[in-house]
């Protein structure tokens, strides 16, 4: 067979070109992700995770609390106010909170009692105090109702890795902190401020803690304890 010395250079170029398109193949899979096994699926934007509500108060939040999850819905800041129309929606309301303590034992009375009545926190819990202002922000309309109710006590509601606490009910007074909050007719303009009082589980993280205002609707509104 006759010798074809072209036939050399031609598979020096083809062999070339081969490595060539093995070499651009590799980077181009590297380059394509960052990661050759990296999850095609897409992760959900905070709206799916969190959706939001016409009366939303803000971003929601995402709390990990132990080896759990709880997810709150969006919450007001600690110190902004809450507004309402009472149930005859001539006048408006307003709710905000604006301080937080902790501690072991109290002592209280209530409305018919003549002396202080000593609580200690159960093994394992903390007292919560909480201090809540209710204001008769004013009336609106041509209505004859210029009085409100503020809330019961008992439609305040300390939430914490996922249970509800209700505050204690039957006192009236705090020794050393003064007024404990309770229901009143209010006038335009006047307010109604006092201490909640809750007793809740060991170790109490504020971060993870919300009170809420039960309403009867389905928007109740949320605040942070930070």
């Amino acid at each position: 067979m006759p010798n074809k010395p072209y036939l050399k250079p031609l598979c020096l170029i083809v062999c070339l070109l081969f490595l060539f398109s093995c070499t651009s193949g590799c980077i181009q899979q590297k380059s394509s992700g960052g990661n050759m096994y990296a999850s095609t699926e897409q992760s959900p934007s905070n709206t799916e995770l969190f959706p939001q509500t016409a009366n939303s108060q803000g971003n929601s939040e995402r709390r990990e609390v132990g080896s759990e999850n709880y997810i709150y819905p969006p919450s007001l800041d600690l110190g902004a106010r809450f507004r309402y129309d009472d149930s005859s929606h001539q006048n408006t309301i307003s709710v905000y909170f604006d301080e937080i303590k902790e501690m072991s034992s109290y002592s209280a009375k209530g409305k018919y009692d003549t002396d202080y009545e000593k609580y200690v926190s159960r093994s394992g819990y903390t007292f919560i105090f909480i201090g809540v202002t209710v204001t008769h922000v004013g009336h609106k309309g041509d209505g004859v109702h210029y009085q409100i109710q503020t809330p019961q006590t008992g439609q305040f509601k300390l939430i914490y890795k996922g249970k509800e606490y209700s505050p204690n009910t039957g006192i009236t007074v705090i020794r050393g902190y003064g007024e404990a909050y309770q229901k009143k007719t209010l006038d335009r303009y006047e307010s109604n401020s006092g201490w909640l009082v809750f007793e809740a589980p060991l170790p109490f993280n504020c971060n993870g803690a919300r009170v809420t205002l039960d309403l009867e609707g389905s928007n109740d509104p949320l605040w942070k304890l930070e």
